[in-house]
């Protein structure tokens, strides 16, 4: 989950190779039109962050995976954040807020 964050984080270069293409990665950090005015929280197949959020970077994106797993990218920080968790039923777990508190303790 590591290496897939940074792929993305590095505009979808790896070692000096083209894996993904830039405007895929745009495309990905970009909400997409029908979310705009409605929290604009996704993307291309990534989570964005909800308008009007101020806590965590607005060029951080994210997938959410199953019971709690998530990577997240933040560009403007150069930084790779990832959840192994393990979550069951309703209770959740923010990646915005683990954003949130990583960024604070790194800085």
């Amino acid at each position: 989950m590591g290496r897939f964050g940074l792929l993305y984080l590095n505009g979808g270069m790896w070692n000096g190779e083209r894996l993904i293409s830039q405007d895929w990665i745009e495309f990905s950090s970009a909400p997409a039109p029908a979310t705009v005015g409605r929290g604009g929280q996704y993307g291309g197949q990534f989570w964005l962050v909800p308008e009007g959020r101020e806590d965590v970077p607005k060029d951080a994106y994210s997938t959410n995976g199953n019971r709690g797993q998530y990577t997240v990218i933040v560009p403007s920080h150069d930084l790779v954040i990832v959840r192994r968790g393990l979550d069951y039923g309703r209770q959740g777990f923010s990646n915005w807020d683990l954003t949130r508190e990583v960024l604070k303790a790194i800085h």
